[in-house]
């Protein structure tokens, strides 16, 4: 049963208090699949390589690279617990051995980021849950090489005005709904 108030509320009261976007037609939430597959063909991972998918919903991502680079590894965090199931039940009907899927609150103390070379975020939670992941970033970034796939308004908006070191170094890739930052030189 859904509670009182709007898809703006509804997430907040099922899941502890965060903005999980409960009500929202799949087209607003899902990033589409031809976009996921330019944005890896862009990246083109290298074999052994790891993507961590920081909101990733049903797992899309990994159905993706389970097809285009199943050599490399996903690691996707998703905070609706039903979403998770969903998606590792998908991921193992399709044979995606590569591509895990974890309940997890990102905006947790006690989350940690694994090492990857690709961290994929989205405009997930609240702008202060984003910025948190920023700041988490940042710090792996002090010894770490990385890039940053930002899909939405909110997280490249955050990037762009609070977080400019993602692209003081090497310039991003801008595209209408996602940019790449990179710490390397090849984007």
């Amino acid at each position: 049963k859904m509670p009182e108030g709007s898809h703006k509320t509804w997430g907040q009261a099922l899941h502890g208090g965060n903005q999980t976007w409960v009500g929202l037609s799949h087209q607003t939430l899902q990033t589409p699949y031809n976009e996921l597959r330019e944005i890896c063909e862009f990246l083109n991972p290298p074999p052994k390589s790891c993507m961590v998918d920081l909101g990733a919903g049903y797992g899309r991502l990994g159905l993706v690279l389970g097809g285009m680079y199943p050599d490399v590894t996903l690691l996707g965090y998703e905070s609706v617990p039903e979403r998770v199931h969903e998606g590792q039940r998908i991921l193992s009907l399709t044979g995606c051995k590569n591509a895990h899927l974890f309940e997890a609150d990102l905006t947790s103390e006690l989350f940690q980021f694994p090492s990857a070379q690709y961290y994929f975020l989205y405009d997930y939670g609240t702008l202060p849950h984003i910025r948190k992941t920023l700041l988490q970033l940042e710090k792996i970034a002090e010894s770490n090489k990385f890039k940053v796939i930002a899909r939405g308004k909110g997280v490249r908006s955050l990037i762009q005005y609070e977080f400019p070191w993602l692209a003081d170094v090497y310039p991003a890739l801008h595209q209408e709904h996602y940019s790449i930052y990179s710490m390397s030189k090849e984007l």
